[in-house]
């Protein structure tokens, strides 16, 4: 007949090869989720810049063309204030389009540096 002590009993070198296996893989887990999300982070905070430029560029393409438009008016002496007023509102636009851009890119700098920590 079997011991009851014997079903109890677990070989000490088994104990300390699932104790190595498990510190292993739990100590790489922690790097490797770090990692993870740095790399995340970064994809998304690249994109982010992305969408401020390509913002910021859409902006200056509808600029120019305000602007064209608005001296080719004034040019021709027609609604000289109207054209005057489209050319303050462009600039309006592009000026908010950078504030936009460098608050991204504040944004990021923070994250990045936070990243640091983690």
């Amino acid at each position: 007949m079997s011991n009851g002590n014997a079903l109890t009993t677990v070989n000490p070198q088994i104990l300390s090869a699932v104790e190595t296996a498990n510190n292993a893989v739990l100590g790489a887990a922690a790097k490797e989720a770090s990692a993870m999300l740095a790399q995340m982070a970064a994809q998304a905070l690249g994109i982010a810049i992305q969408d401020g430029v390509d913002h910021l560029q859409s902006i200056l393409t509808i600029d120019s063309a305000v602007t064209g438009k608005a001296l080719a008016m004034i040019i021709a002496g027609d609604q000289d204030q109207n054209a005057a007023a489209a050319i303050a509102a462009s600039a309006a636009a592009v000026a908010s389009a950078i504030t936009e851009l460098e608050s991204i890119g504040t944004a990021v700098g923070q994250v990045i540096g936070d990243l640091g920590s983690v």
